[in-house]
């Protein structure tokens, strides 16, 4: 019973946040619009420096809020340095900021830098899709694109399976098997049988430490 309240309350906010996703971008369209009539004003009325930095904060605020939106669908590690990124970028360029303000944003922009390179080994340009674990794997290199080793008619169920019993181990939710160029994540699991699998195509290859 706590597992199911515990699984609705999880359902209850990928929905929210998809919600809050939505309104962002609904806000984000109605500023484009904005952004547009500002390019109209600096040509026609007030093209000052001052209404030009006006039009720049604007324009990065609307990539601020865009990333924001990946950050919240996608939750990985990239969409929320990328969001930090923008953010420093945007007090740095349009920001009435000091000489030791402008160092410390570089100086954390350098450190984002290299948290992505150096930390997040591997997850870092990662693109994922959920399927059920009867599709056929055969099916899922076509729709995916990727290359997972299998037999005519296995299905994603049967290649982690039978990874599973090579390693003696037992299906779980987050257990991982690793190919080149892919992964399979059990998402979800009934009565000891995996019910979905997340395919994970990465560019680096995962660091097992």
């Amino acid at each position: 019973m706590i597992k199911y309240i515990k699984t609705k309350i999880v359902e209850a906010s990928d929905l929210l946040e998809m919600i809050i996703s939505g309104t962002i971008a609904i806000a984000v369209v109605i500023l484009i619009i904005t952004l547009l009539k500002q390019i109209g004003i600096l040509v026609l009325e007030d093209n000052t420096a001052e209404s030009f930095r006006y039009f720049l904060e604007l324009a990065l605020n609307l990539v601020i809020g865009i990333e924001f939106i990946k950050m919240l669908c996608k939750h990985t590690p990239s969409t929320v340095i990328d969001v930090l990124l923008f953010t420093i970028a945007r007090e740095l360029i349009v920001g009435h900021t000091t000489p030791l303000d402008n160092l410390m944003s570089i100086l954390s922009i350098a450190a984002l830098f290299a948290i992505r390179k150096y930390l997040l080994l591997g997850v870092d340009d990662a693109d994922k899709s959920s399927y059920r674990a009867n599709q056929k794997a055969r099916r899922i290199n076509i729709l995916s694109h990727v290359n997972i080793p299998h037999e005519k008619e296995e299905t994603l169920e049967d290649v982690i399976s039978k990874r599973l019993q090579e390693k003696n181990e037992k299906p779980d939710v987050g257990v991982c098997i690793y190919f080149t160029g892919v992964a399979l994540r059990i998402a979800a699991v009934k009565e000891g049988r995996i019910e979905r699998v997340e395919v994970i195509r990465y560019v680096h290859p995962p660091v097992e430490l």
